[in-house]
């Protein structure tokens, strides 16, 4: 009995070492088809993505199944390989799921007109929804598109084929998130440099952020989940620009009176590290360059519309940021005359920056 007690606090221990070694995995996740996929043929519709551990796995129900080996010591040196111990991954009999809530949405056009639509939402958790999903409501039924404003330049493409034989249904996604290396805090703790009002925080070099990749299926019934993903961490040192890329493919098969249909899901997501702005101008500018009128903007505040004067040539949009080495520096671009909209940031309290559009409207 004294054995056993002692191989139990060990495969307590044992498990605290697998929710570290999970949690926070350095290298690049490179996920193939039976991580992504359940058994059941459920389809991989997307992510969630968190920037703390989703901790959904059922600790106690492993423990319970694997304690006599553990006893018999077949997990002294674990290896952390999926494959091997079926620890993590969607096809782990001990992932959990949280499942999403289907609720009303009601959206208004340009001339007030409102229409009233459903979308999927996981409700106590602090993340950023990229997926589709297929919803069945008493509209009829169709795909939505559930995508966080912290996912920029997302884009969505449905495919359908039909030989009468065989049916396919193919999805992909597509998008970039924009995470700062500094955070939004203006407190006088701050390390930020003094001097200059608004200033981000500098989070040490030394120190890590991460982006979780939680898988969101969608099973044959039509619910919608979330299963505990893989991180992708970096250092506060890398240079602003860098690109992770994370590209998952999920498959389902169904025959139903003799027809085949293929479902298929494709998701990328990229991660760009940026410094956050402290402030947008906008400069109109003759066409003999000279400045006909300038105004500052705070990130966030600028304009959803503009319209530039007669004498506009081009406008100089400069924006205003802390460098890496704690310096206030300047980028400048220039808007010609015709071009449809300007583009600005704008870093929310997550870290996360989110892009914003304003359409120019030319004289």
């Amino acid at each position: 009995m004294k054995t056993r007690s002692i191989a139990i606090i060990c495969a307590i221990v044992l498990i605290g070492a697998f929710c570290l070694g999970f949690a926070l995995p350095l290298a690049n996740p490179a996920f193939d088809e039976t991580q992504i996929r359940s058994k059941s043929g459920d389809l991989v519709v997307g992510y969630l993505l968190t920037r703390e551990h989703l901790d959904l796995y059922d600790h106690d129900a492993w423990l319970e199944d694997n304690i006599d080996d553990i006893i018999a010591g077949k997990y002294e040196n674990p290896t952390f390989d999926p494959d091997d111990l079926t620890f993590s991954g969607m096809n782990s009999p001990y992932a959990g799921r949280l499942y999403a809530e289907l609720r009303e949405k009601t959206l208004t056009n340009d001339d007030g007109e409102t229409v009233t639509t459903h979308e999927y939402v996981f409700p106590g958790v602090d993340g950023i929804s990229f997926f589709t999903a297929y919803v069945e409501d008493g509209e009829g039924s169709y795909f939505t598109s559930i995508t966080d404003d912290g996912v920029t330049d997302g884009k969505t493409a449905l495919h359908q084929i039909d030989d009468g034989e065989e049916r396919k249904l193919e999805r992909t996604l597509e998008g970039t998130l924009y995470v700062t290396v500094s955070q939004g805090d203006t407190s006088p703790e701050s390390t930020a440099a003094e001097d200059i009002p608004g200033a981000p925080v500098r989070i040490d070099p030394d120190d890590t952020c991460t982006v979780y990749f939680n898988p969101v299926c969608q099973a044959a019934d039509g619910s919608v989940y979330v299963t505990t993903g893989s991180g992708y961490s970096w250092a506060n040192s890398m240079a602003t620009g860098s690109l992770y890329t994370q590209t998952i493919n999920g498959e389902s098969v169904q025959t139903v009176n003799g027809e085949r249909t293929v479902r298929k899901c494709e998701i990328t997501i990229h991660v760009a590290l940026m410094e956050p702005p402290l402030s947008y101008q906008i400069t109109e500018m003759s066409a003999d360059n000279q400045v006909l009128s300038a105004r500052e903007y705070a990130p966030g505040t600028l304009p959803e519309e503009l319209v530039p004067g007669a004498d506009t040539a081009y406008l100089l949009l400069e924006t205003r940021y802390l460098a890496d080495d704690g310096t206030e520096r300047t980028e400048r671009e220039i808007i010609n005359h015709g071009e449809e909209n300007l583009s600005a940031f704008a870093a929310r309290e997550d870290g996360i920056c989110v892009k914003s559009t304003t359409r120019l409207l030319w004289e």
